[in-house]
């Protein structure tokens, strides 16, 4: 409006220099009035753009929204339909994908949209407005929801390396980093340590799980309006022993870039963070894409977040454990405590893992972490009730064991003086270990000797390999003296027991004057301990010395852990199923069954190269079924190729087995010939020698 030389007479009447928003509120107010709930012709909405183009360039000068008084009751903006409805009563449409499955179903109209108005705002600067102005929004009013108990989990490459980025000590400490820039300026009440507590309290409650396929359902009004095929969704689930948990469910789309699926999931990972920890990273841009990214080597976080000017942040020392289900290294096995047989639920221990063979074995003590859930029962009383105590114990995976106590660990983090000695004698005295006669050790020896042998050959076994831990002289540093004559009584009291000679709790026979008739029968065994001892106390003077205090305790650890026992029993697995490949192709042809052929001589290169990766670190080892990638993680030029030339020739293994898998008309029986058959057992043989020969 143009007032010319008027316009001291109008201000004289109210008129104001500049428009305001009320003034934009009051012209769309009005608009309406003179539309009624008719459409907009042409001129009236150019008049509306306009108004509503002015509306916005003022808001967008405010810095709140408690600062804009709009002096209408009622502010009105046009729908699709081009007719003026109140703000409140309309939907702003900020996912196509919503709207294409919602439509005309949301019961209120849709906003005409800024695009339609030719203006280049989204969905942010509604958020200038007061709150009693505010359009719906869509995204808000419609529910995400998903299907869990059907999904198959893969347990691919990427998800185990998300798992253990998130739960890396240098991905905590970035966060707290981040936390710390953030609230810098904000007063707290909490403590550091506290808030380290509830960061990492969140951190434990996160599980990445990567799945097959992920199929999310739109919610609205309370009824499934459309589905999506997404690659993230998060889902919190109920845990007895944590109160929740989040799991973060990934898919990885075969063929795609790394970086490309990290942006497409850094958004949900973003809100994965915060409603874990309360940690706010979005406005920081692209840092968390950049975090993401160290995802094979997160010890570069820090040179991120140094290059982004954030300050330092030292942790407090902590105790961090693995995922349930992680191998532990073999410089963590003197931290295993043998004595100890009661436990609490919730506690972190190492669970034994153990066959015929391995528990006869030169080679390590295998072990993983676990969880104790719930203590069950004990079978017998007596002399081995702690022993022998059942407990169910959570492995990682959602799976759950029942074990017997001397298959469990306490894990101490330090010992400075041997405990073990005190704990082996259970006796009721005063004295320090060093002064008790060792013919009252000798007689507890005997009676838990008599009751050890009295046990089923594996159990047998078990309990004994402990006990004679317990008293060798590296695990009872300070008392190395008491401890080798008690441990080489313990010896002799066994060969005699082996032998078959008559032991009783009040013998006194003195090994001196004992005739045995020739060389030990458990010697072998006992070089394993003596090997298995030293190399713990190595360990554990490296971890004590004058140097160790300069190296904290990760609970994630890069250094591989080799497990001989799965990959022995993977490799014969392998050796077994392609022999079953073998003597099924002459009677292949009558079933139509050369697709099976094909399958066996896949799930043969699966398990032969899961058996080597077992070989080179067992906390790599992957559930899913992509040969190529396991073999990729091998880093071996030769298999690779030799890998690539069979999954050319078969395609993924859901191929062999699945009609859905197949064109039109076509089933996995009747796409396989006979000549397939016999070039996947001619290549799978030929990738099973050569794993043979590096195993």
């Amino acid at each position: 409006m143009v007032f010319g030389g008027n316009f001291e007479l109008f201000k004289m009447l109210g008129t104001q220099e500049r428009s305001t928003c009320a003034t934009y509120a009051r012209v769309l107010e009005q608009i309406t009035q003179d539309v009624k709930d008719e459409e907009l012709h042409p001129n009236e909405r150019l008049s509306v753009k306009n108004t509503i183009k002015g509306l916005f360039l003022q808001l967008e000068g405010m810095d709140s929204d408690s600062d804009v008084d709009l002096q209408v009751p009622i502010l009105y903006f046009p729908t699709e339909d081009n007719k003026m409805v109140d703000s409140t009563q309309m939907i702003y449409s900020n996912n196509k994908s919503f709207y294409d499955a919602i439509g005309k179903d949301a019961g209120l109209p849709y906003f005409i949209g800024f695009r339609s108005l030719e203006l280049s705002y989204d969905c942010s600067v509604m958020n200038k407005l007061p709150v009693k102005y505010r359009p719906r929004i869509l995204s808000k009013m419609v529910e995400r929801r998903m299907d869990v108990t059907n999904l198959e989990v893969t347990q691919g490459h990427y998800g185990k390396l998300l798992q253990e980025l998130i739960q890396s000590c240098e991905f905590v400490e970035g966060l707290l980093r981040i936390s710390r820039h953030d609230r810098q300026n904000t007063v707290t009440l909490r403590s550091k340590e506290e808030h380290e507590s509830d960061v990492l309290s969140g951190i434990q409650k996160i599980k990445v799980l990567q799945v097959k396929d992920l199929k999310v359902a739109y919610v609205f009004n309370g009824k499934i309006v459309g589905y999506s095929k997404d690659l993230r969704f998060i889902h919190e689930k109920e845990n007895n022993q944590q109160g929740f948990e989040w799991i973060f469910y990934v898919k990885v789309l075969e063929g795609i870039d790394f970086t490309h699926w990290l942006s497409k999931i850094e958004k949900e990972f973003v809100n994965l963070i915060y409603k874990s920890t309360d940690i706010g990273c979005s406005n920081h841009g692209s840092l968390m894409l950049r975090i993401l990214m160290t995802l094979e080597h997160p010890e570069m976080i820090s040179s991120i977040l140094d290059e982004e000017d954030f300050e330092d942040y030292q942790m407090n020392e902590q105790v961090f454990l693995p995922v349930c289900g992680t191998y532990v290294n073999e410089k963590w096995h003197h931290m295993l405590d043998n004595t100890t047989f009661t436990f609490d639920d919730g506690e972190y221990v190492a669970l034994h893992l153990h066959d015929e063979v391995s528990i006869d074995s030169e080679e390590s003590d295998i072990f993983i972490f676990a969880m104790i859930m719930k203590v069950i029962d004990c079978d017998i009383e007596g002399e081995l009730t702690h022993e022998l105590t059942k407990y169910e114990v959570n492995v990682g995976e959602d799976r759950f064991l029942i074990k017997y106590a001397c298959e469990i660990y306490k894990i101490l983090r330090e010992k400075t003086s041997s405990k073990e000695l005190v704990n082996a004698v259970e006796i009721a005295s005063d004295k320090p270990a060093k002064t008790i006669p060792l013919q009252v050790i000798f007689k507890e020896v005997r009676r838990k000797l008599l009751a050890i042998w009295a046990l089923p050959e594996m159990e047998r076994k078990l309990i004994f390999k402990r006990y004679l831990r317990q008293w060798h002289p590296d695990k009872n540093i300070g008392n190395e003296e008491q401890a080798t004559e008690t441990f080489k009584y313990i010896k002799f009291v066994w060969d005699r027991l082996t032998n078959g000679d008559p032991v009783k709790v009040d013998d006194d026979v003195d090994p001196a004057n004992y005739s045995h008739p020739g060389p030990s029968a458990n010697q072998h065994f006992y070089d394993n301990i003596y090997r298995q001892c030293s190399r713990e106390r190595e360990w554990y003077q490296a971890s004590s010395g004058p140097s160790a205090g300069h190296h904290r305790s990760h609970y994630r650890d890069n250094d591989p852990v080799s497990n001989p026992m799965q990959q022995r029993k993977w490799f014969k697995q392998a050796e077994l199923d392609l022999c079953a490949a073998e003597h099924f192709m002459e009677s292949a042809e009558e079933v139509q069954g050369y697709n099976w052929i094909c399958y066996m001589c896949h799930q043969a290169v699966e398990k032969s190269l899961k058996s080597m990766v077992y070989g080179k670190d067992a906390n790599n080892v992957t559930r899913g079924h992509d040969i190529c990638q396991i073999a990729l993680s091998l880093k071996d030029a030769s298999l690779i190729r030799a890998v690539g030339e069979i999954q050319a020739l078969l395609g993924y293994h859901t191929f062999m087995r699945y009609p859905d898998e197949h064109a039109a008309g076509r089933i996995p029986s009747t796409s396989f010939t006979r000549q397939q058959a016999e070039s996947a057992l001619r290549i799978a043989k030929r990738i099973l020698e050569e794993v043979n020969t590096k195993n």
